[in-house]
């Protein structure tokens, strides 16, 4: 019964996206509202951008709705759950006004990355007022409960870091929607295996309205519309609140799911890592590590030849396999060795696509010189 509550979030939030996103297309023409293509853009055409603003909206509706009838239908949450269930949706809905609204500005006339930080960090702070942070680590390098005060800084760290992985890998058509439909997918089934159905209908209801805009960027050609920053920053959000819940509740033997920040966070290991490397590029090169440039792992596979398609698919499918790693190998390896095996994989995959692009380099001069 349970379940199909959750399968009702999803079905529901997908089909409001459905009906949204060609009369948002219609207006984003009509009032010209593009993305226009520059020097940085994978993209040769000017492109809807608002389509992410259909995310929160739809999530909301859908989630709020079937929460309503789990009510009258007698199936609420568990009377031990309800006050702090109620706590964590209050301070989230509080944190995605925020972000929502900061978006929303940078989409329709700029916002200074400065700016969208602090937007960032007060969101994070909200988390906190619900009682959701990382306080525990759960072995990684021996360390397992952490003081109030690091696990605080590390929640705001934590999750100002997954929304602007989410936000930067967002460069070629259904990279940021593909990479956080996997991840929402995997942490609703954890959820809805663990009968935490509250939480299993929040993913789910996001990733109905994500699953459909992800059609519509990749496939479509008179609807296409990208997600602009509102879609990715409440991707980020959202994806970070299900992070951390997870971590949280896996430090109870109840769940107990091994080394659970290494299996959360294997979802979003390739926006991460990738976030890291490139801001440490930047800054090896004296360059504000904002600023923009085509340093991306998507554009090493560009420069390979690949097209957007397969780029994406690649990335999608390195994720999947990240997370089946992940999940399987903590097990053998432990928390600490899993991390930096993480670590080394990532790194080879860049030296390793690093090393072709120069061979396809060296391959074209030689070509020219003949």
């Amino acid at each position: 019964m349970l379940q199909l509550f959750s399968l009702l979030a999803l079905v529901l939030s997908a089909y409001l996206s459905f009906l949204v996103i060609p009369r948002l297309v219609f207006v984003s023409v009509k009032r010209r509202l593009f993305d226009v293509p520059n020097s940085r853009s994978s993209h040769t055409r000017a492109v809807p951008r608002l389509g992410g603003i259909i995310f929160l909206p739809c999530m909301m509706f859908s989630y709020a709705f079937v929460l309503g009838l789990r009510e009258l239908n007698g199936v609420g949450a568990a009377t031990e759950l309800r006050e702090s269930l109620l706590l964590e949706m209050l301070f989230l809905i509080c944190g995605l006004t925020i972000i929502y609204g900061i978006g929303v500005l940078d989409d329709l006339r700029g916002v200074s990355f400065r700016k969208k930080f602090v937007a960032q960090i007060l969101a994070a702070i909200f988390f906190l007022f619900g009682d959701i942070h990382i306080d525990n680590l759960h072995g990684i390098f021996g360390i397992y409960e952490l003081p109030v005060a690091v696990s605080y800084v590390l929640t705001i760290f934590i999750t100002v870091l997954i929304i602007n992985a989410i936000n930067l890998i967002d460069g070629i058509d259904g990279l940021a929607s593909g990479l956080s439909s996997v991840a929402l997918a995997v942490y609703g089934f954890w959820f809805l295996s663990s009968e935490l159905y509250a939480y299993a209908m929040l993913a789910f209801s996001l990733l109905g309205s994500v699953m459909i805009f992800f059609l519509y960027n990749v496939f479509g050609k008179r609807m296409k519309l990208f997600m602009g920053d509102t879609g990715s920053l409440i991707l980020g959000y959202c994806l970070a609140f299900l992070a951390i819940r997870f971590c949280q509740l896996n430090a109870t033997p109840e769940f107990g799911v091994v080394g659970a920040p290494i299996v959360a966070f294997s979802t979003l290991f390739i926006p991460i890592f990738d976030v890291f490397r490139v801001f440490i590029v930047r800054i090896k090169h004296g360059k504000s590590p904002f600023l923009p440039d085509k340093n991306h792992i998507h554009h090493k596979l560009l420069a390979l030849g690949m097209s957007h398609r397969q780029a994406m698919l690649t990335l999608v499918i390195a994720s999947s396999m990240f997370i089946i790693l992940n999940w399987f190998l903590v097990k053998i390896l432990g928390e600490t060795v899993m991390f930096l095996f993480d670590i080394f994989l990532g790194l080879c995959l860049v030296y390793g696509l690093q090393r072709f692009i120069v061979d396809k380099e060296r391959k074209l001069v030689k070509r020219k010189v003949r």
